[in-house]
């Protein structure tokens, strides 16, 4: 990422450059209302909607890829874990008899 600052008679700009040139859109339809209140809290962040939705489509799309990539590990340690249980469960029982 690539960032330049340019300073003009209303204050410091501030460009940001990627190395991935952005070709494809992506339009999505929303109420006034959740247009509004984006906007309002863009402008509070000072970050445009274009930025904020990528990041967030990067964050849920890495969440994504990150469940799907540890899903096995995962099940795997859950299947350990129940059998460990069973174990210590059956170990209990035999102690009360």
């Amino acid at each position: 990422m690539l960032m330049l600052s340019v300073e003009t008679k209303k204050g410091v700009m501030e460009f940001v450059a990627t190395k991935v040139v952005k070709e494809e859109v992506i339009r999505a339809r929303v109420d006034k209302n959740l247009k509004y209140r984006l906007k309002k809290m863009c402008k509070d962040k000072k970050i445009s909607m274009s930025k904020l939705i990528i990041n967030i489509l990067e964050n849920e799309v890495n969440k994504y890829e990150f469940k799907i990539k540890n899903e096995k590990v995962i099940d795997r340690r859950a299947e350990e874990t129940e059998k460990k249980l069973r174990k210590l469960k059956e170990k209990l029982n035999e102690k009360q008899i």
